[in-house]
């Protein structure tokens, strides 16, 4: 977000997510400009989408924080990033718009994975290799 006094086109929490989960994926980071105003109140837009994307990274804070960027080609809309904790090193694939068929399918080795959650309910996500790809199943119906 960027401040000028006539623009009134904010940009909804689900942009910014996706722009902050994008630079994580590359190595970068994703710096909020939100300001005072002359009166030093936060302008109610800018409170509304820090709490829309707090809430996000409640339970999505760990593929963000401390992760670097996974080396693979991925399909579109999907960004991966990686962090090792313990000795274990655990991917997080980001969906940035919805998929069409609710399956993912990703470049990962399937001997290499132990297993596949969804990181805000812990829900087990089906895996199954196919030629040379990775695909997890939607545990949504």
């Amino acid at each position: 977000m960027g401040w000028h006094a006539k623009d009134y086109n904010w940009k909804t929490a689900k942009e910014m997510i996706g722009y902050l989960v994008n630079n994580v994926s590359k190595g970068g980071n994703y710096l909020l400009n939100i300001g005072p105003k002359a009166d030093g109140s936060i302008p109610p837009m800018a409170i509304r989408r820090l709490r829309e994307m707090g809430g996000w990274m409640l339970t999505n804070a760990e593929a963000i924080y401390g992760a670097r960027p996974v080396a693979s080609k991925t399909p579109e809309n999907i960004r991966l990033t990686q962090k090792t904790i313990n000795g274990k090193t655990y991917i997080y694939a980001s969906i940035i718009k919805a998929l069409e068929n609710k399956n993912l399918e990703l470049p990962l080795q399937l001997a290499k994975v132990a297993s596949c959650s969804m990181l805000d309910t812990g829900m087990p996500v089906s895996l199954k290799k196919i030629m040379r790809v990775l695909r997890l199943y939607s545990p949504i119906k």
